[in-house]
């Protein structure tokens, strides 16, 4: 098993919980919740390299002018506290730093667990945040002290009916997100996957290792998966996975990272995956109302759905391989497919609609030219006279008129919409 040490190694957790809590109730309690929202300079600098209604989507105001709403809110709690998870080589130790709260749109709360362990072994950063992403697997994690830490988080899915257990953390999917950044003396391909599928170190290059993936799949993932744009890094995103492996990695690029590419970028197409998730989710439940939904989609389509959303071409360039990564295109097709059956079955309903007024129409133009036909042959036959050769003609009328109703009827109800 091949050791390498990151002098940095910065990681991400993240996923998306249910709560009734607002971010106006957790800053009223004495939980240590901290609203992160930027002043107009921090807002002003943000849209001098992304675009004003991206940023508008995604960081919240201080000072917000009236003429636009927010709905969105970033909370965070300082942890500050050493923890441990036991593996099989023994106690991997890192710091956890801070946990984050994003309150977004349509009551989708993300959340992020800043983790850090300058200096640790790679192998043992691979395994421990292969545990801590399973977080079916809690129950089993020996890592009291992180555990522990997260208590207050799994509160905010606890109500009277319902006792919050640590599934709930993954409302959408069954594993955290991981966002992850390195600094290692020397970067290569083989690494780089390693990391980024939490692989053991060294496994690419030992046939042996029941890990090590075929060359095949390697070169066809990471041509359509890696991002290499300078000499002194490159990235990987993945589904589940966004790894960043540089060989120099200033104090500047390390913040870059983190608050703009991480805190922008990242959770944004996050907010995407976990609102298309609940949407298609949504399609297939019994009693769903289809024009609040409808609406719903609309209005994520609005404010959410970006094709670009900086003037510089490395957040594009991000933006479009995390977005590719978690399979956003696929989702979207999927949703879009919905959308088509379900106008489709409008359209259907709306069209047997107006086929059964048409019917009721027919019927009654028929019923009143009958009437009026009926009238003008009494008038004509000379009924007071006692003639009754328009009896005849009468019922041959209704007789006909009576076979042109079952007509249209039957026609409507069997031709092919």
């Amino acid at each position: 098993m091949t050791s390498i040490t990151a002098s940095y190694a910065h990681g991400f957790l993240c996923g998306h919980l249910v709560t009734a809590q607002t971010p106006e109730s957790l800053l009223a309690t004495d939980a240590g919740w901290v609203s992160k929202a930027v002043d107009d300079s921090a807002y002003r600098n943000s849209c001098r390299f992304y675009y004003e209604s991206f940023v508008d989507s995604i960081l919240p105001r201080k000072q917000l002018p009236a003429s636009k709403g927010q709905q969105i809110a970033h909370l965070v709690a300082e942890v500050g506290k050493r923890c441990s998870v036991t593996l099989a080589a023994g106690d991997f130790l890192f710091d956890f730093e801070r946990i984050h709260l994003y309150f977004l749109p349509l009551g989708i709360v993300l959340f992020a667990l800043e983790i850090d362990a300058a200096g640790a072994d790679l192998n043992g950063w691979t395994e421990a945040f292969g545990r801590l992403r399973e977080v079916n697997g809690y129950d089993r994690l020996q890592a009291s002290e992180y555990l522990a830490t997260l208590q207050p988080l799994l509160a905010l899915c606890t109500t009277p009916e319902h006792k919050g257990n640590y599934t709930d953390l993954t409302d959408t999917g069954n594993k955290l997100k991981l966002f992850q950044l390195f600094e290692v003396k020397d970067s290569n391909d083989s690494l780089l996957y390693e990391l980024g599928a939490l692989a053991p170190i060294g496994c690419v290059d030992n046939s042996e290792d029941r890990n090590s993936p075929d060359p095949a799949y390697l070169q066809s993932l990471l041509k359509q998966h890696k991002i290499a744009v300078f000499r002194n890094w490159r990235a990987l995103a993945l589904f589940d996975t966004m790894t960043m492996l540089s060989t120099k990695l200033t104090a500047v690029d390390s913040w870059t990272w983190r608050e703009s590419y991480f805190r922008m970028i990242y959770i944004h197409v996050l907010y995407q995956k976990t609102l298309l998730f609940y949407f298609n989710r949504r399609f297939r439940s019994k009693g769903v109302n289809i024009e609040e939904l409808m609406y719903d989609i609309r209005e994520l389509e609005h404010y959410y759905n970006f094709s670009n959303i900086s003037y510089n071409f490395l957040p594009q360039t991000l933006y479009e391989a995390i977005d590719r990564g978690m399979g956003m295109e696929r989702e979207r097709q999927a949703l879009h497919q919905h959308i088509e059956q379900v106008e489709q079955m409008r359209n259907q309903v709306s069209e047997r609609k107006l086929n059964r007024v048409i019917v009721l129409l027919t019927f009654l133009t028929l019923a009143s030219t009958l009437y009026d036909g009926t009238s003008l042959l009494t008038e004509a036959g000379g009924i007071e006279t006692g003639s009754c050769w328009y009896r005849a003609i009468a019922v041959g009328l209704a007789l006909i008129a009576f076979s042109l109703i079952l007509y249209i009827i039957y026609h409507n109800r069997h031709r092919k919409v």
